[in-house]
């Protein structure tokens, strides 16, 4: 089952909102578990004890871009839940992507984009959902979601696999460990270093800035199929 939500204040659209994901989950067969809100407090209240997977966001509550605070606070406490903003305002299509999101669609569109949203939402839960188990050589056995990783490196006859939160060195080439990776969110900026995609911040001449805030080297004779690959992840992710 999917617990999704809805958030707008406008009763009507709200309504309207729900009927339109009822009848794409009855045309599609999928289980979805419909909540409906009118305010971000009952949203909020709710989420503390409901793991939504996605949130539909209106942007303007009272008059105000309430929802897009909203999504940023959601990308904070609650990192896992997909949120894709549904308005009747285009002027905030560019302050959404100071936030995490799926989507930007607008309401008079909302049920014609639905198949392109979901069928983007689970390419992203499949992404997250995946793991690769790994041996480091201090003898540990760690399961590590793909997501976590922001690079991997090939030093001597090493492998370091630099994550979020710790630096993993393994004896597995790059190749045997891509082979693992989810196909098409992880590209090589050099024979040496195999970049997570989503973990890219910049792509500059002859380097790659990662969210992490360190720097990689991208060599010249990656560097255009680097930049291919991104453009090809990043049309099929973003919006």
């Amino acid at each position: 089952m999917v617990e999704v939500a809805v958030c707008d204040d406008h009763e009507g659209q709200l309504q309207e909102a729900m009927a339109s994901l009822e009848r794409f989950a009855r045309r599609h067969r999928l289980d979805l578990h419909l909540a409906a809100f009118q305010s971000l407090q009952a949203f909020f209240n709710a989420a503390q004890h409901t793991a939504f997977d996605v949130v539909f966001m209106d942007i303007e509550f009272d008059g105000k871009p309430q929802g897009i605070d909203a999504i940023r606070r959601l990308n904070e406490t609650m990192p896992k839940c997909q949120a894709v903003y549904l308005t009747s305002y285009l002027q905030y299509s560019v302050d959404v992507y100071r936030t995490d999101h799926v989507w930007f669609v607008l309401k008079k569109q909302f049920e014609e984009r639905l198949p392109e949203i979901f069928e983007k939402l689970a390419r992203i839960h499949d992404y997250r959902a995946h793991f690769i188990v790994i041996m480091p050589r201090d003898g540990r056995v760690v399961k590590l979601a793909s997501e976590d990783i922001v690079y991997i490196e090939r030093q001597s006859r090493i492998s370091r696999i630099v994550a979020r939160h710790d630096v993993y060195e393994v004896r597995e080439k790059i190749s045997e460990l891509q082979s693992k990776l989810p196909s098409g969110s992880f590209a090589a900026c050099h024979s040496s270093i195999l970049v997570n995609l989503p973990r890219v911040v910049e792509i500059r001449e002859d380097s790659v800035l990662l969210d992490n805030g360190e720097e990689v080297h991208m060599s010249r004779r990656y560097a255009r199929a680097f930049r291919e690959q991104y453009f090809e992840w990043a049309d099929q992710w973003t919006v």
